[in-house]
């Protein structure tokens, strides 16, 4: 996901997924919601969690 495609899904669920340090995707997904975007970062409130978290764009897919 880019920061412009997240400026248009806020309120839209996203699955978070890290690529870890060899390159390979994670597994696991972390669902959340866009709550709002600035120029470095997609602010995401992940599942189970009630602070907001500032995640690059580039680990966030929209959930369909």
């Amino acid at each position: 996901m880019t920061l412009e495609q997240a400026k248009v899904n806020i309120g839209n669920e996203v699955c978070f997924k890290p690529l870890n340090p060899f390159g390979y995707e994670n597994q696991s997904c972390e669902y959340g919601t866009i709550t709002s975007v600035n120029e470095l970062y997609v602010f995401v409130r992940y599942r189970g969690y009630d602070s907001i978290k500032a995640t690059y764009a580039d680990d966030l897919t929209l959930v369909l």
